[in-house]
């Protein structure tokens, strides 16, 4: 049973790391698309 737990608990791990890496991917994506979009309008803060 303590097996396969930790063998589930890395997975999980890994999953949620993918996850992570991905959200963060596309946070910085649109953070560069926002400020393309700034550069054409200033007036956005």
């Amino acid at each position: 049973m303590a097996e396969e737990i930790g063998g589930l608990v890395p997975a999980d791990h890994a999953t949620a790391v993918s996850r992570g890496y991905k959200k963060l991917a596309g946070c910085t994506t649109a953070a560069l698309n926002s400020r393309d979009s700034w550069s054409v309008s200033p007036a956005t803060p």
